[in-house]
């Protein structure tokens, strides 16, 4: 993937996944909130405002939830999963979040690392609420990208992962628990 692969996600496979997931199921309820995403030293913000996405360029205050990520990251975990068949489903499966939700994952103390473990090394995403120090997560959750891979396409329960000993947890199991469901699956 190139460095222009997550703006094509945001600016153009998003968009366009989210009008078919719309047009798929015109009734289901989205509550407003944004995301803030840095990826390689670029930034979006992603809105569902009255149910309609709105993607802009840059932080655009105020904002639900913050990922961060470097390019690597980005494009291995998250842009390369555009092209499998059940992406949209993932997608569909995030904007699942109630308003009741939404308070409740901006009401999370902490932001949590998502350590993917390739032969390249690790891979970083972090996660949470926009007030959450991104600098020191409170929590770390470690796993090989074969195991990612099978947790974003519901092939493994991260509790049987986690017991197995393939899902390694650090930190505030809070924070894993609260932002885990919402970000991991």
């Amino acid at each position: 993937m190139s460095d222009a692969a997550p703006s094509e996600f945001f600016r153009g496979w998003l968009p366009r996944a989210f009008e078919r997931m719309r047009e798929s199921d015109p009734g289901r309820a989205i509550a407003d909130c944004a995301l803030f995403a840095e990826v390689g030293g670029n930034s979006w913000t992603v809105s569902v405002v009255s149910g309609q996405l709105q993607v802009v360029d840059g932080p655009k205050l105020p904002f639900t939830f913050r990922l961060r990520a470097g390019l690597q990251a980005f494009n291995r975990l998250i842009a390369s999963s555009v092209s499998t068949r059940d992406a949209e489903a993932r997608l569909s499966r995030a904007l699942r979040l109630d308003a009741e939700t939404v308070r409740l994952i901006a009401a999370v103390p902490g932001a949590l690392r998502i350590r993917v473990t390739d032969t390249s090394g690790p891979l970083d995403i972090i996660v949470g609420p926009s007030k959450a120090d991104f600098e020191r997560p409170s929590c770390t959750v470690t796993c090989s990208i074969g195991d990612f891979e099978d947790l974003q396409a519901e092939r493994q329960n991260p509790m049987d992962m986690f017991l197995s000993g393939r899902l390694a947890l650090e930190g505030d199991l809070e924070v894993a628990m609260a932002l885990g469901g919402v970000f991991l699956t």
